[in-house]
């Protein structure tokens, strides 16, 4: 199994001074994280739950490093808010934010469970096994029973990264498969298709990390209706997105970004707050004299009172420039 991670692999040293500050991990996981970091499996991603229908999409291992992949914030988001039993301990996630688990006491050590986290407890209630399933005798099997989902050649690709599917879009970008071709009959790549249509940050991360590049991206997340577009933007922004100009036209024609999304009938008022924390210039002006602050003023006297915050913080910006 060809296991890729981004961060170097741990010492005992390390290992043990984590422990100390969080809780002790078990042998064969330990054993693991001074060869793998964490990490991803490629494109052998796909694994069966005996007793539940269906396929799961693997994530990554966790490891000790800074991030979602990473074992402080699992021990934050999970372990010490007492999610799951004490005797198990979370190696990995699948791509729908279920976990995988290892047991850590003496009847269960090494075994590999999976946690579903549409069947856990309310909050503050002692957490159950009714929701945890073996899926390994131990960490070598689980990995022997990863498989590469086959993907259908055929398949319209714009539909694939148009629409919901987390786990194929996934198995794909985890393949051999170039992620800045352009999709069939169109212009767009996947990475601003899913920016346009999608609501899974993790197929977004996914691309990136896979070395897609930004190019319209930004423009086109600005037309994304769903609750995860400002959260795309970040991503975006975070990897190096311009917070100005979606492309060299928009910067020809000082169409920029914020004016965009301050302008009428839809305009992105959580959007047009990050662009200005990311330092977007406040003062373009384009050839007809409009500047965001007109835009946002023409729109807040339109009937969008949220607005004005936005013109606050403009203000703000513009007297630092």
């Amino acid at each position: 199994m060809n296991i890729t991670s981004e961060y170097s692999p741990l010492t005992l040293a390390e290992i043990k001074q984590w422990e100390r500050s969080n809780s002790t991990i078990p042998e064969p996981y330990k054993a693991f994280l001074l060869q793998q970091n964490g990490g991803s499996t490629g494109a052998k991603n796909t694994f069966k739950v005996k007793k539940m229908s269906g396929e799961f999409g693997f994530h990554a291992f966790f490891g000790i490093h800074e991030g979602l992949r990473g074992l402080d914030y699992i021990q934050t988001t999970y372990t010490k808010r007492n999610r799951f039993p004490g005797h198990y301990f979370a190696i990995a996630s699948d791509v729908s934010g279920n976990l995988i688990l290892m047991g850590q006491n003496e009847k269960k050590l090494g075994k590999i469970y999976f946690w579903y986290h549409e069947g856990e407890v309310s909050e503050n209630e002692k957490p159950w096994e009714k929701n945890i399933y073996e899926i390994a005798k131990n960490l070598e099997g689980f990995l022997d029973s990863l498989y590469e989902e086959p993907i259908d050649d055929k398949e319209d690709l714009l539909d694939l990264f148009g629409g919901s599917d987390s786990q194929k879009q996934i198995a794909l970008i985890n393949s051999d498969w170039d992620v800045n071709k352009p999709l069939e009959d169109s212009t767009q790549t996947a990475l601003e298709r899913v920016a346009n249509f999608g609501n899974d940050s993790t197929v977004l991360q996914a691309l990136l990390d896979k070395g897609a590049t930004i190019g319209r991206a930004m423009d086109h997340v600005r037309n994304n209706h769903s609750d995860s577009a400002v959260l795309f933007a970040k991503i975006l922004l975070e990897a190096g997105a311009n917070p100005d100009y979606a492309d060299e036209k928009a910067r020809e024609d000082k169409n920029t970004l914020l004016k965009s999304a301050v302008n009428k009938p839809l305009p992105k008022i959580e959007l047009a707050k990050l662009l200005i924390h990311y330092g977007a210039d406040v003062t373009v002006e384009n050839e007809y004299g409009w500047t965001a602050l007109k835009v946002a003023q023409r729109t807040l006297e339109g009937g969008v009172p949220e607005m004005q915050e936005v013109i606050d913080l403009i203000h703000e910006k513009s007297r630092f420039v």
